[in-house]
């Protein structure tokens, strides 16, 4: 009969090894994720890639089909009530249901008009998904990056920031050439509140996407 001891021992081995294959699942399933994360990016890159490549005369002069594709490749895959709310900042807290619901909606809509001309003026050679997620300092973030090289051959950086929103990813950040958006947009909401003596429905009426193009394009060109 084997003694208590050894017994222990086999017993605490055992654990071992259920801990490390428990690890090992565990690093294949984040693997998977990550992965998964960045499928969807790329995919909605090559959609709007087969759409828009050697059309840009064509929707200089049909912007609201634009619109409409982006409509249809982003709302999908962004979570822009979070975003929104994160953009809101502090001030979110003391807005009301249907004031944080009509900011979700005029954010959306600003960002699709403000991505809209972003294609439209900027002249790009290529889009290209990086083959690999970044991960993040949190669990249930990735980093998927995306290289647009300009038609002067210029290289700008894309950080797509994915979360887990309901069980599925979705975008919840930009970073453009060094800068967040998601960070600009919280500032533009927070001067615009400031500005307007704290009238919610005033800033959300009035909210526009484009400051944080300006603010890109401006960088671009130093």
């Amino acid at each position: 009969m084997a003694s208590l001891t050894m017994i222990k021992r086999g017993m605490t081995a055992l654990a071992g090894m259920m801990l490390l294959f428990g690890m090992a699942i565990s690093m294949t399933a984040q693997a998977a994720d990550d992965q998964q994360a960045l499928q969807i990016v790329t995919q909605r890159i090559d959609q709007l890639k087969q759409k828009v490549d050697g059309r840009s005369a064509y929707y200089r002069q049909h912007q609201g089909e634009l619109r409409q594709l982006l409509e249809q490749t982003i709302v999908p895959v962004a979570d822009f009530p979070y975003i929104s709310a994160r953009v809101m900042g502090p001030y979110y807290r003391g807005a009301s249901v249907q004031q944080r619901a009509d900011f979700a909606k005029s954010f959306q809509n600003s960002a699709l008009d403000t991505l809209t001309q972003g294609l439209v003026s900027f002249d790009y050679e290529s889009l290209n998904v990086a083959s690999s997620a970044l991960r993040s300092r949190y669990d249930d973030q990735v980093d998927v990056a995306l290289d647009v090289t300009s038609g002067d051959g210029k290289h700008y950086p894309v950080s797509f920031t994915m979360g887990v929103r309901n069980g599925e990813w979705k975008v919840i950040n930009v970073i453009v050439n060094g800068i967040n958006l998601g960070l600009t947009f919280r500032n533009q909401f927070d001067q615009s509140m400031r500005q307007n003596g704290n009238n919610y429905d005033t800033v959300i009426s009035h909210w526009d996407s484009g400051q944080a193009l300006n603010e890109v394009q401006s960088q671009q060109s130093k």
